[in-house]
């Protein structure tokens, strides 16, 4: 899926990441995470939600009539952000406490998490508040 991001008006690929797999996010020197989008549930079908197999049909449509088995998801971009965002790399694992911890689906079905990132030139927002801080700092006088 393509979304295009407020942020910079790029184009910016959604991708899935499947029980056990893992979330990462990479960017270059310089340049820090923005995370741009972020859910956690059964949001499709797809290469995490597999309805093959010779009975697709009728899954198909008891997996689209029925809400708490698919289409049920929790957006978890806050956490995301709280994880990621700022950050030259990140790693978010599938699934994990906190994304668990939203419940968007019924407990016994298999979850996903899909994102989407940017990578914006700059440094961490946490170090500029850091430093801000800093230079404001009355000097002691003398």
């Amino acid at each position: 899926m393509k979304l295009t991001t407020l942020l910079t008006g790029a184009d910016v690929t959604v991708r899935e990441y499947c029980q056990l797999e893992t979330f990462s996010a990479r960017c270059r020197q310089g340049d820090v995470i923005v995370m741009t989008t972020a859910r956690f549930g059964r949001m499709r079908v797809g290469r995490c939600i597999d309805a093959g197999g010779s009975s697709s049909a009728a899954l198909q449509k008891a997996l689209q009539s029925d809400s708490h088995l698919l289409g049920c998801y929790a957006d978890v971009l806050g956490y995301t952000d709280r994880t990621c965002s700022g950050k030259t790399t990140c790693d978010i694992s599938v699934p994990n406490r906190d994304l668990l911890s939203t419940r968007p689906c019924f407990a016994q079905l298999t979850m996903y998490f899909e994102a989407a990132y940017q990578c914006v030139s700059g440094e961490s927002p946490c170090v500029h508040a850091f430093n801000m801080r800093h230079e404001n700092r009355q000097q002691p006088e003398k």
